[in-house]
C-alpha cells in the first residue's frame, strides 16, 4: 500500500480528496506517506447527510433516511 501511495505523490499532479466515512482512513494513508504535500490540495469530509447533500449540491433522500 505504501508503494502505491508513494507512487501517487510522485506523479505531477495535485488533486482534491473527497470522501465520507470510512473513507477518512484512506486520507490518513496519504498524508502518512511522504510527499503529500506536493500533491494534496484539499479534503473534505462531509460527514453529515445534510453535508453530504450540500456537497453534491442537492438532496439525497436515501442518506437522509
Amino acid at each position: 500500500m505504501k508503494a502505491l501511495i508513494a507512487a501517487l505523490h510522485d506523479v505531477p499532479y495535485q488533486y482534491v480528496a473527497a470522501v465520507t466515512g470510512g473513507g477518512a482512513q484512506a486520507l490518513a494513508l496519504l498524508f502518512n506517506v511522504p510527499g503529500a504535500s506536493r500533491t494534496i490540495l484539499e479534503t473534505i469530509v462531509p460527514y453529515h447527510p445534510r453535508a453530504l447533500a450540500q456537497f453534491l449540491g442537492g438532496a439525497c433522500p436515501e442518506l437522509l433516511r
